[in-house]
């Protein structure tokens, strides 16, 4: 309690976040382990639970045999996998509380040094970070409590770097929704044009937040065997199904898997945060944002029609008759 009491309190007065660290304990990480060990104690009840998701992922589990990570795609190869993975865990989860506790000064200074220079803040956000074992994902935002997946964590090359960007990611997806709410509301899911809009704007968010975040997904893709540059021309194709299609269940299906695993959504946003902000200053970076806020609000249909002329794309997109207009050990991540 001393401890994190001494977390609370240690704000930096004129950074443009304040956050609240909180870390699992001992106990709690112990505790948690202990349960998912459980569940791949036996390979018959483990098979049982995950013979779904085992057809599910069959291409990440071909990956993963493509990347070294196992030998075979058999089940009890994959099972194998994740029980020696599960028992080497909590140790080094318990080195990276240990650095979180060690480093907190610096982790916040780092984070609001990057913030700073990237998000065009009018006043103060108030964040809570929470490291713990979280299997949804590595990092995820939920209004302002940010969750930290402490499993993942344990297996960064560089741990300091990895917070930072994952955090950063995070405070910007928090600030973009409170910079266009009217698109952060319950969705519109009967109305063809309104869920267009609504991807634009989620496809720009994540393609930012990746950027800003300074996740490289040409470096993710291609560590996963992808050619990036096939694989980006396929993301901008799909973007074309999505605006030039009127029927609500293609959209959505199309949707679906774009936003899947850094997918083809977040492609195409990166690649338009990178066409428009790179080689840009701080202050100029943060304004162009804002224009770009500005223009999501005016229309993002016919903002994204822009963004793709500008990267070389086509002039014409059909949009429903009425506008113009885009860690590898995670392979293996089945149920415990």
């Amino acid at each position: 309690m001393e401890f994190l009491e001494r977390l609370k309190n240690e704000v930096a007065i004129d950074s443009p976040v304040d956050i609240n660290f909180e870390v699992a304990s001992k106990e709690e990480l112990k505790s948690e382990n202990n349960l998912a060990l459980q569940k791949v104690a036996s390979f018959d009840n483990w098979l049982e639970t995950n013979r779904d998701e085992l057809t599910i992922n069959k291409e990440k589990i071909e990956e993963a045999v493509e990347l070294g990570l196992i030998t075979n795609s058999e089940p009890e190869t994959v099972w194998r996998y994740q029980k020696e993975k599960l028992e080497k865990d909590l140790e080094k989860m318990l080195e990276v509380k240990l650095f979180i506790e060690k480093n907190i000064k610096k982790i916040k200074l780092s984070i609001n040094q990057r913030i700073e220079s990237s998000i065009p803040i009018r006043g103060k956000i108030t964040a809570n970070l929470n490291f713990k074992i979280n299997e949804l994902a590595d990092f995820c935002v939920e209004e302002k409590n940010i969750t930290a997946d402490l499993r993942r964590l344990s297996h960064s090359q560089n741990l300091m770097q990895d917070i930072v960007d994952g955090v950063t990611h995070e405070i910007f997806h928090a600030w973009f929704q409170r910079a266009l709410p009217e698109y952060h509301k319950e969705k519109n899911d009967s109305d063809v044009d309104a869920l267009k809009k609504e991807t634009v704007v989620a496809l720009i968010n994540e393609g930012l937040a990746t950027y800003l975040g300074r996740q490289d997904l040409q470096a993710f893709h291609e560590s996963r065997s992808k050619n990036y540059d096939k694989y980006k021309e396929e993301s901008f194709q799909l973007l074309e199904e999505l605006l030039s299609s009127d029927d609500i269940n293609e959209i959505k299906e199309i949707q679906k898997k774009a936003f899947q695993d850094m997918g083809p959504f977040y492609v195409i946003g990166y690649e338009i945060a990178k066409k428009m902000l790179d080689n840009t200053t701080d202050e100029s970076r943060k304004f162009k944002i804002n224009e770009i806020i500005d223009n999501l609000r005016r229309d993002p249909l016919e903002f994204i029609e822009n963004a793709l002329l500008k990267l070389g794309g086509k002039q014409n997109y059909e949009t429903g008759g009425k506008n113009a207009a885009s860690s590898s050990a995670d392979v293996l991540k089945i149920n415990y």
